[in-house]
């Protein structure tokens, strides 16, 4: 979704800046001895955030699985200085999200990622002011411009 979103905006000649914070913590042991599970991400995003800003972007993309939104939100507005924030969580069907990620894991991690997701999704609570978009049956195009649209990107108005 993130690659579409950017995709959009770079089309409309807004800039922008993406990053997944799966990027910022694929290593293993996981979580690395001695650090709380988030603190290699916060670490990371405090580098490559500096970077982003320093070459101007005020916008950022985070994508993620947050499956406690209000604790990811603290260590990420920790390190990136927002204005506005706005969340949008994904959501599908369960054949849905098993067919996604069949489709995207296909090594020998297939299995242990359906059965993470199956379980993040089982516990997932959202604060009360989070969007939630039913994706299951929109395209990727779709969802993307939708987010956009709902956090003013599209117009150039943040």
């Amino acid at each position: 979704m993130a690659n579409e979103a950017s995709e959009q905006l770079k089309l409309a000649g807004i800039e922008h800046a993406v990053i997944d914070t799966d990027a910022l913590d694929q290593v293993h042991p996981w979580p690395p001895p001695g650090l709380q599970p988030q603190e290699l991400s916060r670490r990371n995003l405090v580098a490559v955030w500096e970077n982003f800003a320093q070459i101007g972007h005020r916008r950022l993309i985070v994508t993620g699985v947050f499956v406690d939104v209000e604790a990811e939100l603290a260590w990420i507005t920790s390190v990136v200085p927002a204005r506005q924030v706005t969340v949008v969580r994904l959501r599908a069907g369960a054949s849905t999200i098993e067919a996604r990620v069949r489709h995207r894991e296909i090594g020998s991690a297939a299995e242990n990622q359906l059965r993470r997701t199956r379980a993040q999704v089982a516990t997932i609570a959202d604060p009360p002011d989070t969007i939630t978009m039913d994706t299951s049956s929109a395209s990727v195009s779709e969802v993307a411009r939708e987010i956009l649209g709902i956090a003013g990107w599209l117009a150039g108005k943040r």
